[in-house]
């Protein structure tokens, strides 16, 4: 995936698209959809330079901890 949005993006846009696939790929409904259909658990992959969020060595680009975050509220 990150791969797909490096190579379309620009460099200056590449924060800004990333910011927009992790706004729309999975949102809130997802997981209301999930847990309305009997499931109680869920996969979320993370890379490893996620611990260096908010600034992770290149040519990783820093805010996927805030949509993990997001997941972890969704998911309460």
């Amino acid at each position: 995936m990150r791969r797909k949005y490096s190579n379309n993006c620009s460099s200056i846009s590449k924060v800004l698209c990333l910011q927009e696939h992790w706004n729309t790929f999975i949102v809130e409904d997802d997981f209301k959809f999930i847990s309305s259909n009997g499931l109680n658990a869920v996969r979320i992959p993370v890379g490893w330079w996620i611990a260096s969020d908010p600034n992770p060595p290149a040519p990783f680009v820093g805010g996927s901890l805030q949509a993990l975050d997001n997941a972890f509220k969704w998911a309460e």
